[in-house]
Formats: C-alpha cells, sequence, structure tokens
C-alpha cells in the first residue's frame, strides 16, 4: 500500500512538469477556475468488519481550484455521524476532518484538454489532513471518581492526522459545462494512530461519497479555463519564414516608394524650370 501511495503522488509531481498539451490553456488569474460543491454518502471500518452492516453516514464540502486542466487543489471539510462498529458515545457528531487535497484529472492528462470540460472526467485524488474525534473526555481521577466507569480509548476525544486516496467519476453538463456530479470511492487513514505516521490498513475506513460541484464564473466571463491550438516546431519555422518573406517585401516595397518619390520630386523641379522660360526667350530665325 506504502508503494501505491507513493507512486500515484509522484505521478502527480511529475504532471507538474509537463510542458507539451495538445491544447494551450490559459491560466486566468487567481479568482478564476473555482469550483464549490457538497458531498454525502457512507464509510465504514476497513477491516475486521461486516461493512454493509456497519455503515456510518457522512457530508462535507469542497472548494476546487485547478491551476491548469491536470493539477489541482481542493480544500474540503467533512463530518461523520456515526461510528459503528464501536461503542457509542455521546452527541451525533463523530468525527470532523479538514483535508487539503491533490486532485489529477486523468482524462485530461492522458488525452489533453480539449478546451471545456469532459462529459465524463475521470481524477484521481490524494491528500492529507486534520481529524477529530469527538466522543467522551477521560474524567480527571479525584477519590469521588475512583468509582466510575473507565473510558474506552476508542470513546476518547482526539485528533487524528488523517491521509485519503480516492478516484472521482464525475459527469458534467449545462450550457457552460458548469455542474458537475461526481461518485468517490475512497479510502481514509488514520496515519497516527499507533503513535508512528504509517499507512496501516488496519487504520483506515472506506467512503462512497456522491456530490455536486458548480464552477464559477471567470474573469473572462466563461466558466472554464480558455484554450488555444499549439503549433509545432516546423509550423512555427513556416510561420516564421512567412513573416520574414512579408518583412523582405515590405522593405522591397518601401524603397521603391522611396526611388518613385525622388523621382517625383526630380520632374517636378524640371516642369519648375520649364515653367520659367518664356516665348521670346526662343528665335525661330536662329
Amino acid at each position: 500500500m506504502n508503494k501505491i501511495l507513493i507512486g500515484l503522488a509522484a505521478a502527480m509531481l511529475s504532471c507538474c512538469q509537463l510542458s507539451a498539451q495538445p491544447t494551450a490553456f490559459v491560466p486566468g488569474k487567481l479568482w478564476d477556475n473555482w469550483q464549490v460543491g457538497i458531498n454525502g454518502g457512507v464509510e465504514s471500518v476497513t477491516t475486521h468488519n461486516e461493512i454493509l452492516s456497519n455503515l456510518n453516514p457522512r457530508a462535507g464540502v469542497r472548494v476546487t481550484r485547478f491551476i491548469t486542466p491536470v493539477i489541482g487543489l481542493a480544500l474540503q471539510g467533512s463530518a461523520s455521524f456515526g461510528n459503528k462498529p464501536f461503542p457509542a458515545s455521546r452527541g451525533a457528531l463523530k468525527a470532523t476532518n479538514l483535508d487539503l487535497l491533490t486532485m489529477l484529472n486523468l482524462s485530461n492528462w492522458t488525452q489533453g484538454y480539449i478546451g471545456q470540460p469532459r462529459i465524463i472526467d475521470v481524477s484521481a485524488v490524494v491528500g492529507l489532513g486534520w481529524g477529530h474525534l469527538h466522543g467522551l473526555k477521560r474524567p480527571r481521577v479525584t477519590e469521588e471518581t475512583l468509582g466510575e466507569p473507565t473510558v474506552l480509548p476508542s470513546q476518547m476525544d482526539k485528533n487524528a492526522f488523517m491521509g485519503k486516496i480516492a478516484l472521482d467519476v464525475a459527469y458534467t453538463f449545462g450550457n457552460e459545462r458548469q455542474w458537475q456530479v461526481y461518485l468517490e470511492p475512497a479510502i481514509n487513514y488514520h496515519l497516527d494512530a499507533t503513535g508512528d505516521v504509517e499507512i496501516n490498513l488496519s487504520k483506515s475506513a472506506v467512503a462512497l461519497t456522491a456530490g455536486i460541484s458548480y464552477r464559477l464564473p471567470n474573469s473572462n466571463g466563461r466558466q472554464h479555463m480558455a484554450a488555444g491550438k499549439l503549433r509545432d516546431q516546423q509550423e512555427l519555422d513556416r510561420l516564421n519564414q512567412q513573416v520574414n518573406e512579408l518583412r523582405a517585401e515590405l522593405k522591397a516595397k518601401e524603397a521603391q516608394q522611396a526611388r518613385d518619390s525622388r523621382l517625383i520630386k526630380d520632374l517636378k523641379s524640371r516642369l519648375d524650370k520649364l515653367g520659367g522660360i518664356k516665348p521670346s526667350d526662343f528665335d525661330l530665325n536662329q
């Protein structure tokens, strides 16, 4: 599992170095290319557990900004409302998470950006976050509380270092393809559950959520990244040659115009001299 996480993270980082895509894109301003959305679903402990019998509801909100058509960052807050199969604890809210996610649009990575979101998009999601388990606080031990029941570790309030791996399969629609609904299977790790930071399948939960998001309008009025066709080097060389030929042609025309201007000036000067001659200046008898 460690190799899977490392490999996926390396793939995402390598995408940042990609310089050639079939389509060029315009990154836009800081407040361009944002999405907001909500999601909800179920989750359950991964191992030593009957998953379908111990599903817990969860809900969340997500704010996303795609820096390129391939790489995006998302901030997601989520809440869990059940703790089966663990012992019950006080209150309906069992856990909260705040995750910083890296999103890799696999469709645009492998097939290139087509100038607008695809109808079906597939994205890999990897991230880290802070979690908090809401339970009973361990009572302070005093002479009066010695006989009270012990609070189990699974019922205590505590913070957690969390990790997430997921896959988003999204359907986009709207006249600007500004709406997106997605289905996300995921696995969430409690990375420091044993005291050391590690990816331990026994300290994880699987989740299936569905969400909807909306692309906010950009500064240019569109609701997706602007794009244009890239040119290969041979085409650029041909265009440069045409530009140079046009420049040479323009220079030649300017030189011809300068020669014509000097000729016209010379003719005018001669006409002026001819205009100063009187008929009496000519002696026809001579």
